[in-house]
């Protein structure tokens, strides 16, 4: 059996952002902004599940949602996004396009200022 690799490049820029979208009793659903490929969203559910208070966790690429089941109070979402920094394998890259693309900025405005001068 062939197995398919899903790549979503377009999530590269906002990788990894997380929002907690819902929240239960002892489950909350979260929306991860930049899951890039499989192994991110492996490599996230297993830093997820390394938050105490988190029981189980589970990532799935294709919608960017979490879902986590945890004790009688829900994890600090700060935790729970310091876990995630540094998971996503592209990250080095979205830090070199958005170093980039600030530079990009940085000139248009110097042009736009030379240009009304």
């Amino acid at each position: 059996m062939t197995r398919r690799l899903s790549i979503h490049p377009r999530r590269l820029l906002s990788a990894p952002r997380l929002r907690v979208s819902s929240e239960g009793e002892r489950r909350s659903e979260l929306a991860i902004d930049g899951l890039v490929c499989g192994v991110c969203a492996s490599r996230a559910a297993r830093a997820l599940r390394g938050v105490p208070g988190v029981r189980k966790a589970a990532v799935d690429l294709a919608s960017g949602c979490a879902t986590i089941e945890h004790g009688e109070t829900a994890p600090d979402p700060s935790r729970l996004a310091a876990a995630l920094d540094g998971v996503v394998i592209a990250r080095p890259w979205r830090l070199r396009i958005e170093r980039w693309a600030a530079r990009l900025r940085t000139l248009g405005r110097g042009a736009r200022a030379r240009a009304g001068s």
